[in-house]
């Protein structure tokens, strides 16, 4: 019977793709734009995260829900000295307390500008909140959150100037 060329084991494929450094160790094949991704077997195989392939080689299985975070905050690094285990809530404090998340006009989502905020901030108890939701185009709830303290925290009560 004849047999096929022997597969190599995913492990030593891996490394090949992989520059150390004294850091980082960064992953130079396959990414979905941010992190690093490899077949398991062949062409059909199911594709993985390789931060993820390194962290069960070295720690074993993640449990159910749980991610595998960089406290390098590099995407592409497997360095398992640089990997954890969290939750969606770890990893976002993480980003919060390194400062990457993306807040105020960062946020590609928001509505507002800093100045208008200021100015929402400056017509409390001048202007309803219901006209100030209606001339902003945003909800009654958003101008609410900001006049309190709630959302955009981080800008002083400050008076705009004009």
């Amino acid at each position: 019977m004849k047999r096929g060329p022997k597969r190599i084991p995913i492990e030593k494929r891996y490394f090949k793709y992989v520059v150390k450094t004294d850091g980082c160790w960064s992953w130079i094949g396959n990414t979905n734009g941010r992190y690093g991704t490899t077949r398991e077997s062949g062409a059909g195989g199911t594709s993985r995260y390789v931060h993820r392939l390194m962290w069960e080689w070295v720690n074993g299985e993640i449990p159910e829900g749980m991610l595998v975070c960089h406290t390098c905050d590099n995407p592409v690094c497997v360095n398992p000295d640089h990997l954890f285990l969290g939750t969606d809530k770890t990893n976002s404090d993480d980003k919060i307390r390194k400062g990457r998340h993306a807040y105020g006009e960062r946020n590609a989502h928001t509505k507002l500008t800093e100045k208008q905020v200021l100015l929402i901030k400056d017509m409390r108890g001048k202007i309803r909140g219901k006209e100030l939701a209606r001339l902003f185009k945003v909800r009654r709830s958003c101008i609410s959150r900001i006049q309190l303290g709630r959302r955009w925290k981080y800008l002083e009560i400050i008076k705009p100037t004009a």
